[in-house]
């Protein structure tokens, strides 16, 4: 397959996102105004497009001013927003997907940059940090034994702008992947510690499974969430405790997006054909798209909500197309981005046209990412 214009769009975005790091390592997430700051997550992500891309030095220019960053405030998370020259934070949001998409970021640069002075002296430096961060999040109050699941205080979604306090599939999945590979890379370091984190790993990776699970059409699927409640601007509104949120939405695609260590081929491959039949409908030229989240009615039918589609989702699925063959989805997919964007990838693409915030941090660089493992050659 050839894609003329998918390697313009990959060239202007990459170097919109390497462009936008400073010299002290400071990256806002958007260049259109549409997001203020460096949101720790979003660039923690960015790192994954960088190092596919063999840039590790800009990697740990970048990643190195997060820690720096936390480290002068004494944080034992990493926060939501931050700003440039190391000011006042813009938002201190307790996110535990934050935090791990960091420690994933960090492990991976640790494991695959080359060797050098450099290197050694930013693992020596930030070691310490990554112990604390983990260490806060396996407290009792967050990671609840019984369920073998972290509680995300503070999960950032789409659906209903929301904030829910939750267990969720993006963050434990995430955690599950981040400790499975702290535990590898500390073993010679500090070898109790190493096992401690693969215990917990493989105890949520059997959490998940148990109880993040749902049931469609007979099947067994990822679940999104389970919400204990949820922060919608300044009102807070208790749902059902412990109870399922009765939709689909990109998310769920998540475990398959990160190459989890313990996927189940069997439930990837029926939440795929679910969010398929529930949770996709015609975008221009008759696409289906999944869109950003659904809602289940009481007659088992599926309302779409988010009328648009993810960037980062659309990079997940790219990403599983890889893994199980779809090769013809894939020709579709990149058919659209390219006939839908202008000069880079979009943040979201719209159901009739257009979309967000365009080479949006998050949602390029997982666009970098995916298109990357796909077409080896862009970019060269």
């Amino acid at each position: 397959m050839t894609h003329e214009k998918n390697k313009l769009l990959y060239k202007n975005t990459y170097a919109s996102l390497r462009d936008r790091i400073k010299e002290n390592g400071y990256a806002p997430t958007s260049v259109t105004g549409a997001y203020p700051g460096m949101f720790a997550r979003d660039a923690s992500e960015e790192a994954l497009a960088l190092m596919i891309n063999g840039d590790f030095e800009l990697t740990r220019k970048m990643l190195g001013y997060i820690f720096a960053y936390h480290k002068k405030y004494d944080f034992d998370f990493v926060i939501h927003v931050m700003r440039d020259n190391y000011d006042q934070m813009i938002s201190d949001r307790h996110q535990a997907d934050a935090t791990f998409f960091l420690i994933h970021s960090w492990c991976l640069y640790v494991k695959d940059a080359p060797a050098s002075c450099e290197k050694d002296a930013f693992i020596i430096e930030t070691a310490p940090q990554i112990k604390r961060y983990i260490d806060h999040w396996m407290n009792e109050e967050f990671f609840n034994k019984e369920l073998g699941l972290l509680r995300n205080p503070c999960f950032e979604h789409a659906r209903d702008g929301s904030y829910f306090n939750c267990y969720d599939i993006l963050t434990n999945v995430l955690m599950s992947q981040s400790l499975r590979e702290v535990s590898e890379l500390y073993g010679e370091i500090d070898g109790v510690y190493a096992k401690h984190c693969g215990k917990i790993a493989d105890e949520i990776a059997a959490g998940v499974h148990k109880n993040l699970t749902a049931e469609i059409d007979g099947k067994r699927i990822y679940a999104e969430l389970q919400s204990i409640s949820k922060e919608s601007g300044r009102d807070f509104k208790i749902t059902e405790d412990k109870t399922f949120y009765e939709g689909l939405s990109g998310f769920n695609f998540f475990p398959m997006g990160i190459q989890w260590y313990a996927l189940d081929g069997e439930i990837a491959n029926n939440t795929y054909d679910a969010l398929m039949k529930y949770d996709t409908e015609p975008y221009e030229g008759g696409v289906l798209m999944i869109d950003a989240y659904s809602k289940r009615r009481d007659d088992n039918t599926y309302e779409l909500l988010g009328k648009h589609a993810m960037g980062k989702s659309v990079a997940w699925e790219l990403l599983f197309c890889k893994k199980i063959g779809r090769t013809d989805r894939i020709d579709e997919l990149v058919s659209f981005i390219e006939r839908n964007s202008d000069q880079m990838y979009r943040e979201t693409w719209a159901l009739r046209g257009g979309g967000g915030d365009t080479a949006n941090q998050e949602h390029a660089s997982w666009m970098v990412y995916a298109m990357k493992q796909l077409f080896p050659s862009l970019g060269e």
